[in-house]
């Protein structure tokens, strides 16, 4: 009888929609086998909508084969096929395009444009690699274009891009509020919640407002099949029924807001007669769902692309927390504004500062105080103050060629992105295009010098859990992380010039806490310092020795520094000719 492999079993997450499923993967060390639904996952207890049931297969051999890009390719010129390149070719060659490019044209002549369905972690060190190593903001993410307006309504009306609800809200909720958003068909497990939800409490009332008569709003008590782009209208005439009716209260708005004497005035003219003739809908209904809101123990109110994809889309999220402020419908279990994203990890991507004008820890980076603060954490002098280009703004500058470069990552933009005619001319013009992807055959793909697929350093999500590993070994590649960190070493010479001996000795410490941070465990760093430093010197410095040791040991890596004249020095004296180590 044929041995069977023991199946090993991976935690991850699905990548569909926005909900965030957990997801327990079962393969044999070649191959996905089985996905189930994580029991022990906040998000979904186990539950598993029909794509996230048949996640393991797109692991299927034959496919992997016909789709999947198993191997890092390069194209030698424009007009030539890409071929299959080694990892060690391909990385040179990115380190050399990078370095050659920021010294030429400086660090704003590259670009990120990252996604909504990386890691946490993996977004936090694309953003750490741009804003604090290269030194750029240029560094945006598919998410602008589903999740900005959410994000600015937060901060507009509630200081920052935080959410106030969760998941378990639905669960305590007396009135749900579902705003452009068909989460029955886009987010089933989130709306099977919300089923269980109506059945434990036969008094919860679900109010859908959608000019469609979507599955979601079949099942609701009460549909406002309201004209498109009048949700502002629609809110503004809940909020005149809610005052003229003294439904709002009046202790927490003084307690808790500013502003309301202004916001009053404005909602005014939105008399009950006007909104319904501007909405489309009946006036009975309008005044219905004003009560049911503002009486409610606790109303929830979600909302997605709807409200989020629209010209005036901050506008929409920020007049429907006002409804909630002034009714005091936040702050409470079953209550508040909560927006729906479309990707598994939009919201993580905002907590790690995931867009051009954000820094990690929803610190602003309008904020001298938080670049400050931020460059302090990081271990460099300072954080670029430019807001960088957001997601169309970075293709319109690859189009005129100010952009030079830029880093695709888990996103397809020559499908995805509007004005399909700039984004296809911004990648025709591009000096290089790297495209990080699983598939081999997208949109953007075509344009692509550079294919890599995900980072598979981690099993964070069902691509990289089966695929094969990288096997980017220190002693081969050495070479390549020298040329990439190539530039940082530059600017740490113009930095270090006249500087005293400790100070540079706290610059040195920093800076290499901040690389040591960049790279998998286990790896051994090659940095530039000893460009402005000297190797030897440092080899020489007990202090700095120390302090290097035990930042190795902190970050489990190994760090060794490179002088110019290309030796190696590992910690105390140990130098070797790099030829040796290849």
């Amino acid at each position: 009888m044929p041995h069977e492999l023991a199946l090993s079993e991976t935690r991850s997450t699905c990548c569909y929609c926005g909900v965030g499923c957990g997801v327990l993967i079962r393969s044999d060390g070649e191959q996905v086998i089985e996905v189930q639904g994580d029991p022990a996952h906040p998000a979904n207890f186990g539950k598993l909508c029909s794509k996230g049931s048949s996640l393991h297969l797109t692991a299927q051999p034959v496919l992997q084969q016909q789709v999947r890009a198993l191997y890092p390719s390069l194209r030698s010129a424009r007009h030539l096929p890409r071929e299959t390149q080694s990892w060690e070719q391909v990385l040179e060659h990115m380190a050399e395009r990078f370095a050659s490019t920021i010294a030429q044209h400086g660090a704003d002549s590259v670009g990120f444009y990252i996604s909504g369905q990386l890691l946490t972690e993996d977004y936090y060190v694309f953003n750490k690699l741009a804003k604090g190593l290269i030194g750029t903001n240029n560094i945006d993410s598919n998410s602008r274009l589903c999740m900005s307006s959410a994000v600015a309504g937060y901060k507009q009306s509630l200081g920052a891009d935080a959410p106030p609800c969760n998941y378990e809200d639905i669960d305590h909720a007396n009135v749900i509020f579902i705003a452009g958003s068909n989460t029955a068909f886009a987010h089933p497990i989130l709306y099977r919640r919300i089923e269980a939800a109506r059945e434990r409490n036969p008094e919860l009332k679900v109010i859908v407002v959608d000019p469609r008569r979507t599955d979601t709003a079949k099942e609701a008590d009460l549909h406002l099949a309201i004209l498109p782009g009048t949700d502002v209208a629609l809110f503004n005439g809940m909020l005149h029924i809610c005052l003229w009716d003294e439904l709002i209260d009046s202790a927490f708005i003084a307690d808790h807001t500013e502003g309301f004497a202004e916001l009053k005035q404005t909602v005014r003219a939105y008399t009950p007669t006007m909104v319904a003739q501007t909405c489309g809908i009946k006036e009975e209904d309008l005044i219905q769902a004003a009560h049911w809101f503002a009486q409610s123990k606790a109303t929830l109110s979600l909302y997605c692309q709807g409200l989020n994809q629209s010209t005036s889309g901050t506008a929409k999220n920020t007049a429907l927390i006002n409804l909630h402020l002034a009714t005091a419908q936040i702050g409470k279990p079953g209550a508040g504004p909560f927006s729906l994203t479309g990707q598994p990890n939009a919201m993580g991507g905002r907590e790690v500062g995931g867009m051009a004008n954000l820094l990690s820890a929803h610190r602003d980076l309008s904020n001298p105080a938080h670049r400050l603060e931020v460059a302090a954490h990081w271990g460099i002098p300072e954080v670029p103050a430019q807001p960088g280009k957001t997601a169309v703004e970075l293709f319109e500058a690859l189009r005129d060629g100010s952009i030079k470069i830029i880093w695709i990552v888990c996103t397809n933009p020559a499908q995805s992105m509007p004005d399909q005619t700039l984004i296809r001319a911004a990648l025709e013009n591009a000096e290089l295009v790297i495209v990080q992807e699983a598939y081999q055959h997208t949109a953007t793909v075509a344009y692509a010098a550079t294919e890599t697929k995900p980072g598979t350093q981690n099993f964070g999500t069902l691509q990289t859990a089966y695929m094969a590993p990288t096997e980017i070994l220190a002693k081969q590649h050495f070479k390549t992380l020298f040329k990439f960190f190539q530039h940082y070493g530059i600017n740490i010479q113009q930095v270090l010039g006249s500087t005293p001996a400790k100070q540079k000795e706290e610059i040195i410490i920093n800076s290499a806490t901040l690389v040591s941070s960049l790279v998998p465990q286990g790896l051994v760093l090659i940095t530039t310092l000893s460009f402005a430093y000297g190797a030897m010197k440092i080899a020489k410095n007990q202090a700095i020795v120390q302090r290097l040791s035990a930042i190795e040991a902190m970050a489990n890596v190994k760090i060794v520094c490179m002088d110019k004249t290309g030796t190696l020095t590992k910690n105390q004296l140990e130098v070797k000719e790099l030829e040796s180590l290849e």
